[in-house]
C-alpha cells in the first residue's frame, strides 16, 4: 500500500510500458509520462484509490480511513414460548402446489410434529387444494374432523371458514385438546389424562355461535349459545379468532370474534367458563395436545389460512 498526503502529489512507477487506469476512489487527474512507464496524481480527498497498469494494481490509502464496521454474526433465534406456534401454510404446507385428498394422516403426527390426522364419522376426508385452501369433505353425514398436531394450552386460534354448500349444520374447534391420547399414546390412560376440549361452533343451521367443553370423550359440560349479530351465508369466506385464557387455577376466558368480511372484528361471544380441574394441568397440554376443525353432518367446509399463537 502507497501512502499519500492531501495536496501533495504522488507517483507511480512500474518498469514497463502501458495504459494506466483508475479503478477505485473519488476520480482524479491522472497524468501519465511520455514512457507510459510512471504516472502521478494531486489528492485532495481523505481514502483510498486504486490504478491498474497492465497486470500491476497500485493501491493507495492518503490520509487516515476508518474500516468498515464489521456485520455481526445474527443471533439464532429461541425457540418462542410465545407468539406463532402453526401456520398451515407453513408446517400444514396447504400452499405447496401439490393437491392431495388425505383420509388418514399427513405429516409428523407426534406431540408438536404439526401433521394431521382424518378422524370420525362420515368417510371422505381432507381435501388439500394445495393453493392454501383445504376442505372437510365427508363421503356421508356425520363428525368429519382433522386433529392438527400442535400442542396449545392459553392460546389464540385464527382462520378462515366457509360454507361450501348448505347442507352443513355447523363448523366446529375444539382446542386443549387431548381427545386422541388414548388412540395414539396410551389406550390405558385414566379419563384424568384424555381431556376433550375446550370447543366452540359456528352454526349455518341455527345461525348462533356455541361454547362447550368436553370433560372426556362424550362427557360435556358448561353450554353456552347466542345470536349471531348478522346471518352466515353459504359461499361466503369469514375470519375468526378464536382466545382461550386461564384468569385463575378455575376460570377460563373464552373470546370468540368474527370477521363478516368487512376487515372488521365483532365480540361474538365473550364469557368466562369454569370447567373441570383436569383443564389447568398445564404439563398434560405442553406435552401432548391437539386442536381439531370439524364438520357436522354433511356438505363441505373450506378453511385457510388457520394459525395457532401461545399466548
Amino acid at each position: 500500500m502507497i501512502t499519500g498526503t492531501i495536496n501533495v502529489p504522488v507517483k507511480l512507477t512500474s518498469a514497463n510500458a502501458g495504459e494506466w487506469k483508475q479503478t477505485k476512489g473519488v476520480e482524479v487527474t491522472l497524468r501519465v509520462e511520455l514512457d507510459q512507464k510512471s504516472a502521478s496524481f494531486t489528492p485532495s480527498t481523505n481514502g483510498v484509490y486504486q490504478f491498474v497498469h497492465n497486470t500491476e494494481v497500485f493501491d493507495v490509502q492518503v490520509g487516515t480511513v476508518t474500516p468498515p464496521t464489521p456485520t455481526p454474526t445474527p443471533t439464532p433465534t429461541p425457540t418462542p414460548t410465545a407468539g406463532l406456534v402453526y401456520d398451515s401454510n407453513v408446517q400444514g404446507k396447504m400452499n405447496n402446489g401439490v393437491k392431495r385428498f388425505v383420509t388418514d394422516k399427513e405429516g409428523i403426527v407426534t406431540a408438536n410434529g404439526f401433521g394431521f390426522t382424518v378422524n370420525a364419522s362420515g368417510g371422505g376426508g381432507i381435501n388439500c387444494l394445495g393453493n392454501g385452501q383445504f376442505n372437510i369433505e365427508p363421503a356421508s353425514a356425520g363428525h368429519r374432523r382433522m386433529y392438527i398436531c400442535a400442542c396449545n394450552y392459553n392460546a389464540r386460534l385464527e382462520g378462515e371458514f366457509a360454507f361450501l354448500d348448505s347442507k352443513v349444520r355447523n363448523f366446529s374447534i375444539k382446542t386443549r385438546s387431548r381427545h386422541q391420547y388414548r388412540d395414539m399414546v396410551d389406550a390405558n390412560a385414566p379419563d384424568s389424562k384424555a381431556q376433550g376440549g375446550l370447543g366452540v361452533h359456528f352454526s349455518l343451521e341455527d345461525q348462533q355461535v356455541g361454547f362447550q367443553y368436553e370433560t372426556v370423550h362424550g362427557t360435556n359440560g358448561g353450554s353456552v349459545d347466542k345470536a349471531l349479530p348478522k346471518n352466515l351465508e353459504v359461499n361466503k369466506w369469514y375470519k375468526y379468532k378464536y382466545t382461550y385464557t386461564d384468569i385463575d387455577s378455575s376460570s377460563i376466558k373464552i373470546l370468540v370474534e368474527l370477521d363478516y368480511g368487512d376487515g372488521q372484528f365483532i365480540k361474538v361471544m365473550d364469557i368466562v367458563t369454569k370447567p373441570p380441574v383436569v383443564f389447568f394441568n398445564k404439563a398434560d397440554f405442553d406435552t401432548w395436545s391437539q386442536y381439531w376443525l370439524r364438520l357436522n353432518d354433511e356438505g363441505k367446509i373450506g378453511n385457510r389460512n388457520v394459525r395457532l399463537y401461545a399466548l
